[in-house]
C-alpha cells in the first residue's frame, strides 16, 4: 500500500473517531432511558398518591366535605345512638343499684329498670335522627380530624373531644349528640351526677397505631414536593435521552397506569386492615363508613390521573399509526 493510501486510511480513522466522540452507544441510550421510564414511572404514581392523601385525607374542609353525607345514614345514626346510651346507661348502672336494694324492693323497681333504659335509647335515637345530629356531626369531625392531624404531625396539644387514653384513641361520643344531658335531667337518677372521669369516651382505635401512623404522615409531609420535582425531571430526562419520543412516551403512560394500578390493590389492603381493626370498637361501624368514604374520595382522584395517564398512551399509540 503506497504512503498516500496509509494516510487517507488514517485520516478517515480519524474523521470517525471525532465523529463518534463523546456520543453514547444506541444500547446505552435504550437502556437509561428504560430505566429512567422505570423511576419516573414509580415517582408519577407515588406523587398521585402523596398529592391525593395531602389533598383528601389530611385537609379538613375536604374530609368534612366527604364525610358530612354520613349524618343521614341510617346504620351510623343508630350506632351513634347506641353507644352513647350504652355510655349513659353504664354510668347510671340501675341494675347494679337495684341489686344493693333488699329483694322485695327489687321486684318493685325491676320495672324501672326497663322504662330507664327504654328513655335513654329513645332519646338518644331521636337525637341522632334530628337536624342537631348532623350540625353536630359535621362540628364534631371538623375538631376531631383537627386534633388527628395535629396529632400525627406531632403536637399532642389536648382536645375536649379527641383523648389518648390507657393505650386508647378515644372519642367524647356525647358531643355527637347534643341535648341527651338536658334531657336526662327527667330521669329520678341523674348518671352524672357521679359519672367517672372517662364518662362518655368511646374507644376509636389502639393509639400503638398511632406511631406508624405518624411516621407516614411526616413522611408524606417532607417527601410530596420531592416526589413531584423527580417526577418532573425523570420524564424530561427519559425524553431527552430517548431515540423514539413517541414510543417512551407512551412506555411512560403505560408504566405510571401499571404503578396506580399496584396502589390501588394496596390501598385496598390498607382499607381491609384498618377496617378489621376497628370492627370491634363500640362505633366500629362508624369509623368503617367514614374510612370507606374518604378512601373512595382518594381512589376517586387516583382515577381522574389513571384515565387522563390512559388518554396520553391513546394519543402516542395513534400518533404512530398515522
Amino acid at each position: 500500500m503506497s504512503e498516500p493510501s496509509l494516510a487517507h486510511s488514517a485520516a478517515a480513522g480519524d474523521a470517525a473517531s471525532f465523529a463518534t466522540y463523546g456520543k453514547t452507544p444506541k444500547g446505552e441510550h435504550t437502556l437509561l432511558t428504560w430505566v429512567l421510564i422505570v423511576l419516573a414511572s414509580i415517582a408519577v404514581s407515588l406523587a398521585t398518591l402523596a398529592i391525593g392523601v395531602q389533598q383528601l385525607v389530611l385537609n379538613t374542609d375536604r374530609w368534612v366535605a366527604t364525610v358530612g353525607p354520613l349524618a343521614t345514614d341510617s346504620d351510623v345514626q343508630s350506632s351513634i345512638a347506641n353507644a352513647a346510651a350504652t355510655q349513659v346507661l353504664g354510668a347510671i348502672d340501675v341494675q347494679g343499684r337495684v341489686q344493693s336494694l333488699p329483694g322485695p324492693i327489687q321486684r318493685l323497681v325491676a320495672p324501672a329498670e326497663s322504662g330507664i333504659d327504654s328513655f335513654v335509647n329513645e332519646q338518644a335515637l331521636n337525637i341522632a335522627r334530628s337536624g342537631q345530629f348532623a350540625t353536630a356531626w359535621t362540628s364534631v369531625n371538623r375538631t376531631v380530624h383537627q386534633a388527628l392531624v395535629e396529632l400525627l404531625r406531632g403536637d399532642t396539644q389536648a382536645s375536649p373531644v379527641l383523648r389518648v387514653s390507657n393505650g386508647e384513641l378515644q372519642l367524647d361520643i356525647l358531643a355527637l349528640v347534643p341535648g341527651l344531658e338536658q334531657r336526662l335531667q327527667q330521669l329520678p337518677v341523674n348518671p352524672l351526677a357521679a359519672a367517672p372521669a372517662d364518662f362518655g369516651y368511646v374507644s376509636l382505635a389502639a393509639a400503638s397505631g398511632l406511631v406508624r401512623a405518624q411516621q407516614a404522615v411526616q413522611l408524606i409531609d417532607r417527601g410530596t414536593l420531592l416526589l413531584v420535582l423527580a417526577a418532573i425531571g425523570l420524564i424530561l430526562g427519559s425524553l431527552v435521552i430517548s431515540p423514539d419520543r413517541r414510543r417512551t412516551t407512551l412506555r411512560l403512560a403505560l408504566g405510571v397506569a401499571i404503578g396506580l394500578l399496584v396502589l390501588g390493590v394496596a390501598l385496598l389492603a390498607v382499607q381491609g386492615g384498618l377496617v378489621a381493626s376497628v370492627a370491634d370498637r363500640p362505633i366500629g361501624g362508624v369509623v368503617q363508613a367514614t374510612l370507606s368514604a374518604v378512601l373512595l374520595s382518594l381512589a376517586l382522584f387516583m382515577s381522574f390521573v389513571f384515565i387522563a395517564d390512559l388518554v396520553v398512551a391513546l394519543v402516542a399509540y395513534m400518533m404512530g399509526r398515522q
